[in-house]
């Protein structure tokens, strides 16, 4: 994968997340940055969570994406963000956040997660189904 000037990033990631296996070992892996500062002097305070919020869509939208043709992903919000500006080439950092990672790639089976159907949590009733 390269960016910008076409730095190379394939080696980075992990160390760019904390050394997090999820990320190094994916198919593909890319960080979700924002030029906070015109944001926030347009929009005010709010604008800070807003993006993150964002940000969370984004990644939300690639977890869809990628489940419905089988592959599996996974966000990351443990990152070093002087570690990203670095491998990026960014020589101010201040004018770029980094908001939110992400990795996809073929799904690995984790025994610490559990998938369970949707409403699971909800007691459920014997009796037929409801008509419509």
């Amino acid at each position: 994968v390269c960016v910008g000037g076409c730095v190379c990033v394939c080696v980075s990631v992990g160390v760019c997340v904390c050394f997090q296996e999820v990320a190094s070992e994916g198919a593909f892996a890319f960080a979700l940055v924002a030029s906070l500062a015109p944001l926030l002097r347009q929009h005010g305070p709010f604008m800070y969570k807003r993006i993150h919020w964002e940000a969370g869509a984004i990644c939300q939208t690639a977890y869809v994406v990628l489940e419905s043709l089988g592959f599996g992903g996974c966000s990351m919000g443990y990152f070093h963000a002087k570690e990203t500006a670095h491998v990026l080439g960014w020589s101010d950092r201040e004018a770029w956040a980094d908001l939110l990672h992400f990795a996809g790639g073929l799904p690995v089976p984790d025994d610490r997660l559990q998938t369970l159907p949707p409403y699971d949590h909800l007691e459920r009733t014997p009796g037929p189904p409801p008509t419509t």
